[in-house]
């Protein structure tokens, strides 16, 4: 038990660009398609994405990246 939460992370990410609905699903189906990924909130209103993973399955760096990639700022918020 103890080994699973001290993988566990959490990402507050500043996403500029994420207006609508549609940008919501997209950015979500883009986090979502990493394995290791526990949860996943977006506020829409806030323009940003709370993403709670596994950092052994999967790094910050690389959720950012995938963001970026599809044409969002995306920055850590913290």
């Amino acid at each position: 038990m103890t080994a699973k939460i001290k993988n566990n992370a959490e990402l507050v990410i500043k996403i500029e660009g994420m207006k609508c609905f549609y940008c919501f699903t997209v950015v979500a189906d883009i986090l979502r398609e990493f394995d290791g990924i526990k949860e996943i909130r977006i506020g829409l209103n806030k323009g940003n994405a709370i993403v709670r993973y596994d950092k052994e399955k999967v790094s910050s760096e690389k959720l950012l990246e995938s963001l970026k990639k599809a044409g969002y700022n995306a920055v850590p918020k913290n």
